[in-house]
């Protein structure tokens, strides 16, 4: 294909490409993207220099030949003549050029044979009549200074022998502009840009979106898992052997989930009561998010004996979510009444250093909280009515603010209470959608099934409830943008070059549901392929350096908030328009 090229390329110096055609309905845009894109068009249909002449057909004089333009700011007369004349013998009527000087060289179009000045003469760019717009912008060819709207004027088409009629000349799937920036040769179909690059060319205020249809894995990808364990004294003879099988087991298990990709880190926080001997802690922090392992089991081997009791759960489900401090909180849910006031203060947390600061515990961004509660018994409501309605309240904001799932473990062992527990936790797990396919959540243990003492089932049980809801844990899914890189000249994030995704279809479906409002699917299983037409467009970031600039972005898949898969793309922001 080379070889049969350089005739073409030759003739397309010395004369380029002269005419659009007159086929109105050859589109003359590539029909595929770079790296597997099956998306219909590679860049917006809109002129990055529209601008609303009066022509098309509609004429800006009236039957006399010196009716003022309203176009054209100056007032001055048209002196083209009649409308159904053809002032400068290109063929093209008055009343279809107008009087106004599109390019500004002292001419009104209908007294210049290129009216746009793009080096093309308007009869080449309008052969025939009706003038053909190739890009849909409104604006004719002969008055459109990048008729394609692929990036390269028309002027630096004629120039580099590439077509101002086609995006893709060579027709190999890559736009012409993407060709240049990337160093292969437009003219040649069998110079391809990089395999498996993604990319959209994306002119300043062009009308409409880009799209590319994208499928998405959505396995669950990054989480934060947080134990929260119950020290009160009931709990004495299980939490020794417990401590040391989150240390190994649970651990050991994580690291195999998603064929041992899974992104994990870990907190540990403990509770006893509230405190009226002033003896022990209601709540306290042993390590917040970290993806030291060694940290997390020094401060598991730091926690203290089992002691006290009264705890308060939903106050610790409040501290561990909330990213403020709880000073002041105790008073009002009557707390500081029974004894030392200052165990109920918690302070914001401190997340310097921490590779995340969301929440309580310095949750990462964009990552899946996982709080595990682990006691004996429920929340002490008949003890402290006050206290458990104002935190829970607080609460159960917070769980949803942060987007946590949760998972119940509780030890029926030592404590006739557990029909507190499950109410309790089947609460938590429906209102943070902690739920599989079939309504049921992941907490254990109940009935027949209760952990014995040795803490080894209870481990177990940590281990399976991980496993199942990184497996089967329903989400909502959607696309967002995401990148380190902001538009230069400009505080505004390459990111807000993606504004969403069109969810068009889950493989296999099995409940999953689109909420096109939102541009969203609901109920997807982790594990199912999603395709998006993911949208892109460019109302922010300008460029008037004189050449392309490339930016860099990922398009994220989230579920409940929580990284799932990307896909890395290339932004190409073309010279901006002098229009």
């Amino acid at each position: 294909m080379k070889k049969l090229l350089i005739p073409a390329i030759c003739f397309f110096l010395f004369f380029g490409f002269v005419s659009c055609g007159t086929d109105d309905d050859e589109e003359n845009v590539s029909d595929t993207a770079s790296g597997g894109d099956t998306d219909s068009s590679d860049t917006v249909s809109g002129d990055t220099d529209s601008s609303d002449s009066g022509h098309g057909g509609t004429s800006d004089t009236d039957s006399s030949d010196s009716t003022s333009d309203p176009s054209d700011t100056d007032q001055t007369t048209c002196i083209c003549g009649a409308d159904n004349e053809d002032a400068d013998g290109d063929g093209i009527l008055n009343g279809v050029e107008g009087c106004e000087d599109f390019d500004n060289d002292s001419l009104p179009n209908c007294m210049d044979s290129d009216s746009d000045g793009d080096g093309i003469p308007d009869n080449q760019e309008c052969p025939t009549q009706p003038c053909k717009d190739t890009d849909g912008d409104e604006n004719p060819d002969f008055l459109d200074k990048d008729s394609d709207n692929d990036g390269l004027s028309d002027r630096e088409e004629k120039e580099k022998g590439t077509d101002p009629c086609n995006s893709d000349t060579d027709g190999d799937g890559s736009d012409d502009l993407a060709e240049i920036v990337y160093g292969s040769n437009p003219l040649d179909d069998g110079s391809r840009i990089p395999e498996g690059l993604f990319y959209v060319v994306l002119p300043y205020n062009a009308k409409g979106n880009v799209s590319r249809k994208w499928e998405f894995d959505t396995d669950i990808s990054k989480i934060d898992v947080a134990f929260l364990l119950d020290l009160s004294g009931s709990m004495d003879e299980e939490q020794a052997n417990l401590k040391e099988k989150i240390k190994t087991d649970v651990v050991e298990k994580v690291k195999t989930l998603n064929e041992g990709t899974l992104d994990a880190a870990y907190a540990f926080a403990h509770f006893m009561d509230f405190d009226k001997d002033n003896m022990d802690k209601i709540y306290k922090v042993d390590t917040l998010v970290t993806t030291d392992v060694d940290e997390l089991k020094a401060a598991i081997d730091a926690t203290p004996a089992p002691f006290g009791g009264y705890e308060c759960h939903w106050l610790v489900l409040y501290a561990a979510t909330t990213n403020q401090d709880i000073y002041g909180q105790c008073s009002l849910t009557g707390i500081e009444a029974l004894g030392n006031k200052g165990t109920c203060n918690f302070p914001k947390p401190d997340c310097s250093g921490r590779p995340g600061d969301r929440g309580g515990l310095c949750f990462r961004e964009k990552s899946m909280p996982i709080l595990i509660m682990i006691t004996d018994e429920g929340p002490t409501d008949t003890k402290m009515p006050p206290a458990n309605e104002l935190a829970s309240t607080l609460a159960m904001q917070t769980l949803v603010q942060e987007s946590v799932k949760f998972i119940g473990i509780r030890s029926t062992d030592n404590n006739v209470e557990t029909n507190k527990i499950d109410p309790f936790y089947k609460t938590i797990a429906d209102l943070t959608g902690t739920l599989d396919k079939n309504g049921n959540n992941f907490n254990f243990a109940v009935g027949e099934d209760a952990v014995a003492s040795d803490g080894k089932a209870m481990s177990e049980k940590i281990g399976e409830a991980i496993e199942s809801l990184t497996s089967f844990v329903q989400m909502d899914v959607w696309v967002a943008g995401n990148s380190k890189e902001v538009c230069a000249g400009t505080d505004q994030s390459v990111a807000n070059f993606i504004i969403g995704g069109i969810p068009l279809k889950a493989e296999p479906p099995e409940g999953a549901t689109i909420d096109e409002a939102n541009m969203k699917f609901l109920k997807v299983n982790p594990g199912t392929v999603v395709t998006f037409d993911v949208q892109f467009h460019n109302d922010f970031c300008p460029n008037p350096t004189g050449e392309p600039v490339l930016y860099k972005a990922e398009a994220m898949v989230l579920g409940e908030g929580a990284y799932l898969s990307k896909k890395e793309v290339q932004i190409i922001v073309p010279k901006s328009s002098s229009k």
